[in-house]
């Protein structure tokens, strides 16, 4: 099974498609709060 979705390309935080209306935003908390670089992708 492949979700879409953000990851964290430096630790394991993760937020998937089922959260979608919530996904970008806690994408860019994440990426605010610790500098992480969270991409997009499958």
């Amino acid at each position: 099974m492949s979700t879409t979705g953000y990851s964290c390309q430096e630790c394991a935080w993760t937020v998937n498609e089922d959260d979608v209306g919530e996904m970008s935003s806690q994408a860019l908390d994440h990426h605010n709060e610790t500098g992480h670089h969270v991409e997009y992708g499958e």
